[in-house]
């Protein structure tokens, strides 16, 4: 798969070149994330960092851009917790791949 799009349903790993693994459910519009999991394949960068709520279930507010070969753009939210906090435009090192995730695959996920 090259582009996942705000369109479509299911539940997709996507794996950026840091290292992380973000799942995304857009039936239910929320998106995980997990640094360190694949291996970094840009070797002009460090490691994933460790970001705010890392493993955590977040609302998924937009796909923006999520194509093999380019940065994962998105808009999610409960990334703050302070008043008037809206949303947080979260923008990857490029994407790797895009895999559809089988039900027994989600549950581990």
């Amino acid at each position: 798969m090259q582009t996942l799009n705000d369109v479509d349903a299911g539940v997709y790993a996507v794996i950026t070149a840091s290292g992380s693994r973000y799942v995304f459910d857009l039936d239910r519009r929320e998106v995980v994330r997990a640094p360190h999991v694949a291996p970094n394949v840009a070797p002009d960068m460090v490691d994933a960092a460790d970001l705010r709520r890392d493993g955590e279930a977040m609302p998924l507010y937009e796909l923006v851009d999520i194509t093999v070969g380019q940065s994962l753009v998105v808009w999610i939210g409960k990334v703050d917790d302070y008043a008037g906090y809206l949303a947080t435009r979260r923008v990857s090192t490029d994407v790797q791949s895009i895999e559809p995730l089988t039900s027994i695959e989600q549950s581990a996920a």
